[in-house]
């Protein structure tokens, strides 16, 4: 059985890809080293930020062994498996759990969300499939199909295995403080998302962690450090320092997280799947004046 903390910072993996896009697992190795020495309380994948939408499901399977298997024990796994049936999620669950993931994340079923007996149905079919606690990642639209706040409390009340929520649904802030309400000790945890943006704002109202893609995980974890050690002003100079990345995120999406990647030395390019804007001229020296004042605050020197 799994003994994960839903506390602290949990590290999205990106999806590295060879020039012909297949599957660099060199890199993704790469990419679970970087999340370690950052410090993560645990890495996930594959999830939004992984593509996981442009993946084959052996191609999945391929990423939970390798990361299971470079992990080793030396951090918790949290393995996605959102999928488009309770079928197909089962099967996910199946191949993650042998591969030795400590926990399970799922969005709703893809293109069907928007029924509650069959979002039901499908959260019941995964904790079936497998002894791991389950995360709901309850996304916007159009990523997600979003649960209302009463809705997650009766899909952790009728599913135990639930044990905690990603909640990104906007005023996001208010809607993690909604569901800790709410929920009570039911949930162990509640972590926000969106690159950790709103990340003062969430704790303030019961979060108990954040899940950005790992390109800054050092300094989230630095972030989260100074901030549980009763250092708010020196927590929020970080946070300060890393607000035009994030701004910057939220544009670029995929193509800014592994060019961030690729600069601290762990991916050895950009390319994507999905179809992301590229980083320009005027945004590369954009992010060369944002490296600046980041750079100070990295634990990890590039590879």
């Amino acid at each position: 059985m799994s003994n994960i903390t839903w506390r602290g910072v949990f590290a999205v993996l990106v999806t590295p890809f060879h020039d012909d896009l297949t599957l660099d697992l060199e890199s993704l190795r790469r990419q679970v080293d970087f999340c370690i020495a950052c410090g993560v309380q645990a890495v996930v994948a594959p999830v939004v930020a992984s593509e996981f939408i442009t993946l084959a499901d052996r191609e999945r399977c391929l990423i939970y062994d390798a990361v299971a298997g470079q992990l080793d024990g030396r951090a918790s796994y949290v393995a996605g498996v959102s999928a488009s049936s309770a079928p197909h999620a089962r099967s996910l669950a199946e191949a993650a759990t042998g591969a030795g993931a400590d926990a399970l994340i799922a969005m709703p079923p893809i293109l069907g969300g928007r029924s509650k007996e069959r979002t039901f149905a499908y959260f019941a079919a995964i904790a079936d499939a497998s002894p791991l606690p389950l995360m709901v990642q309850n996304a916007p639209e159009p990523v997600g199909a979003p649960l209302a706040t009463a809705d997650l409390v009766r899909l952790v009340e009728e599913v135990p295995s639930i044990a905690a929520v990603k909640e990104e649904t906007a005023p996001n802030p208010q809607k993690v403080g909604a569901l800790v309400a709410a929920a009570g000790d039911r949930l162990e945890g509640v972590i926000g998302g969106l690159g950790g943006i709103y990340l003062f704002n969430e704790l303030a109202r019961g979060a108990t962690g954040t899940m950005p893609a790992c390109q800054f995980a050092d300094v989230m974890v630095e972030l989260l450090r100074l901030r549980d050690a009763g250092d708010d002003d020196g927590a929020r100079t970080v946070f300060g320092a890393l607000q035009p990345a994030l701004v910057m995120e939220r544009l670029y999406g995929m193509t800014f997280m592994k060019a961030c990647l690729q600069r601290r030395g762990v991916l050895r390019n950009a390319l994507t799947r999905v179809v992301e804007p590229p980083l320009d001229s005027f945004d590369e020296a954009e992010l060369d004046a944002v490296w600046s004042a980041l750079t100070p605050h990295f634990s990890v020197p590039a590879s």
